[in-house]
């Protein structure tokens, strides 16, 4: 059918879109009375508000209230060149002031020698709105992706640039972000092997289907300059999740990358120059010790010689002294050597009672300064020989019989050694306690004692002098010997100590090591 020849009387039926459920909207214009004759029921909710009494309607009307932009212009361009306008697009607002978008044809016919014009309107309003919300969001998406801080950019599965973003195209001299299109690493002032080793990755990951993330690589930018990047990639996946192309996102670490550099040289330097202090106390370590333990014990010996009372005194105070400075000479010694990790655990065969009476004679001479009770107990059923460190056994059980002296003014401090229980038929466990009635330690403060450099008491008040490295030796040797050690104390009424250490027993009371000075 010619439709520019349909009769006017003749309507176009509304015909359901399937798509979008939308019908056909069809108006037949008599142009020489200006006069809407017919409209179909699709056509209600626009001329509505416009018919007068007549069941009317006037087509400049129309126009001027429900289609502003469909001008009485490309009506008359219609009529002169009898030739119809197609896709017409237009806004019209309906009998409820929404607005809707039409999609008209205009088709101009004659009959009995008068002008008609019929409209065929197909409403795209719903399509319009979202393709409007698609351009609103595929701006919202450029501005975000254009605004990250990092390069990003996304290739076809010929590792062709699909689109990046603004960041990496002014990277490359680009003037926008849509020159990248249609090219590829070979376009960029990348060398060619690094656009070679982009691409390899590309297709790795593209055939893997799995992707590459957190690796870094050098990138040759515009300015000639190298850049180092951070880079994570991934497949890019159709609806169908086939994959159709890969996405990348850069980010320039090449300051971060600078300053580790400096921090690492730093830390090098700090670390050789440490070693050199730690190498000098080792060295220096027995000319530091010798003369402690000389003057300490020919002060011991003198005292306990001398009948004048005056004398014995002033003796056994030059004792106290050495050996107070001789437990901060250990202290320091063994600090800097488990700080170098110098000092390994070495498990031998010592003689328990032995070790256990040079400790006594070495810890009277400062109780008995202070009279206080000082006294050793051993479980008649410990063992008499074991294996293990007795080097750490000794500094342990030293630094905190010392501690306990120290911080008692009056009362006792004694150390009792318990055997636990034998677990096998080598393995036995002893516990040693330490116990005294000094000034205790705050609940609060319980767990910060084995902090090193901590003090409960400032030394700089005078009352106890100390460097705060005591009990933080004891707790590393227990850790390292697998032992436990635990505190429980009343603050003004004394403290315990309680050190639980596992130990083998020999297979033969053999010969024994001659065993080093309790000061070594």
């Amino acid at each position: 059918m010619n439709i520019a020849n349909t009769p006017y009387n003749i309507l176009i039926p509304p015909v359901d879109d399937v798509d979008n459920k939308l019908s056909f909207i069809s108006i037949i214009i008599d142009v020489t009375k200006n006069k809407i004759t017919q409209f179909n029921e699709a056509s209600e909710y626009l001329l509505q508000p416009l018919r007068d009494k007549n069941n009317n309607a006037r087509y400049i009307t129309f126009c001027k209230q429900c289609c502003p932009t469909l001008l009485l212009a490309s009506t008359l361009e219609t009529l002169e060149s009898k030739r119809p306008i197609n896709n017409y697009f237009s806004e019209a607002k309906s009998s409820n002031d929404n607005v809707s978008w039409i999609l008209w044809d205009i088709i101009p016919f004659e009959h009995e020698d008068n002008l008609y014009i019929q409209l065929i309107g197909k409403d795209i309003t719903s399509y319009y709105q979202s393709k409007a919300n698609e351009t609103q969001l595929k701006s919202t998406l450029d501005n975000i992706i254009n605004h990250v801080p990092h390069y990003i950019l996304w290739k076809d599965r010929q590792s062709v640039f699909l689109g990046c973003n603004k960041m990496l195209a002014d990277s490359l001299g680009l003037n926008s972000p849509e020159e990248v299109m249609g090219k590829t690493d070979f376009d960029f002032p990348w060398t060619k092997e690094q656009s070679e080793a982009y691409r390899a990755d590309d297709q790795d990951i593209m055939f893997s289907g799995k992707p590459k993330l957190g690796y870094e690589e050098y990138q040759k930018q515009a300015d000639g300059s190298e850049r180092i990047m951070l880079c994570s990639k991934v497949p890019l996946k159709d609806a169908l999740q086939n994959v159709c192309g890969i996405l990348a996102i850069y980010t320039d670490i090449t300051e971060i990358k600078e300053k580790e550099h400096i921090l690492r040289i730093a830390k090098n330097e700090a670390e050789a120059a440490n070693n050199i202090k730690s190498e000098f106390i080792r060295n220096m370590e027995h000319d530091i010790r010798t003369p402690f333990s000389g003057i300490h014990g020919m002060a011991n010996i003198l005292a306990q010689q001398e009948n004048d009372t005056n004398k014995k005194e002033m003796l056994t105070d030059i004792a106290s002294c050495a050996k107070e400075l001789l437990d901060y000479c250990n202290d320091i010694l063994d600090f800097s050597q488990i700080e170098a990790g110098a000092l390994p655990v070495i498990n031998k065969k010592f003689e328990l009672h032995s070790m256990l009476k040079r400790i006594e004679e070495m810890e009277t001479p400062p109780a008995k300064l202070k009279e206080l009770d000082f006294k050793v107990n051993i479980d008649s059923q410990a063992p008499k020989l074991l294996i293990g460190d007795a080097h750490r056994i000794k500094r342990i059980l030293i630094n905190l019989i010392s501690n306990a002296i120290k911080f008692t003014s009056k009362g006792h401090v004694h150390l009792y050694v318990n055997l636990v229980r034998a677990r096998a038929e080598r393995d036995v466990i002893l516990q040693f306690i330490i116990h005294d009635s000094g000034i205790g330690i705050p609940i609060e403060k319980q767990n910060m004692v084995y902090e090193k450099f901590t003090r409960l008491v400032s030394a700089n008040k005078g009352t106890y002098r100390g460097q705060g490295l005591g009990l933080r030796i004891v707790k590393q040797f227990m850790e390292e010997m697998d032992g436990d050690v635990e505190i429980e104390s009343t603050e003004n009424k004394g403290t315990k100590f309680i050190c639980t250490i596992p130990f083998k027993l020999p297979l033969a009371e053999g010969h024994i090591e001659t065993q080093q000075s309790v000061t070594d």
